[in-house]
């Protein structure tokens, strides 16, 4: 569920797979050692290649992560994409109360690529709109 420029959409798309490179080097964070995963992906609005890096600790043997990032063996605790860092702060094992995860409602219900192309078309309208003199 996506709040972009005061309309909700509802996005449905399935997770794609990262074929990450699993690297030597290594650093803690809190009290993990982490290991060091790299992939590149195609940036679908801005038509780029993007380096990913990840840290991920095998420790944990979750194969999740952060935004739509897993695939690792073990849990993401740092993703990084050239702009903006990801880093897990605080999680809990094993809580004693049940997490129920509800169904996002109430909104267009869209795939991934049709909401990048209204993001990719909104963002060029702002441009253009920040190059004109209005009176």
């Amino acid at each position: 569920k996506k709040d972009f420029l005061g309309k909700i959409f509802l996005i449905k798309d399935s997770i794609k797979k990262h074929n990450w490179v699993l690297e030597k080097e290594t650093k803690n964070i809190g009290v993990y050692k982490c290991y060091k995963a790299t992939c590149i992906i195609k940036d679908r609005i801005e038509n780029d290649s993007i380096k990913i890096v990840a840290w991920y600790t095998p420790e944990i043997p979750i194969g999740n992560g952060p935004s739509n990032f897993d695939g690792l063996p073990g849990l993401i605790l740092e993703v990084n994409d050239g702009t903006y860092t990801i880093v897990c702060s605080e999680f809990t094992l094993n809580p004693t109360q049940k997490i129920k995860i509800r169904e996002p409602k109430g909104g267009k219900k869209i795939s991934q690529v049709e909401f990048d192309l209204i993001e990719k078309k909104k963002r060029k309208e702002k441009k253009v709109c920040k190059n004109q003199l209005i009176f």
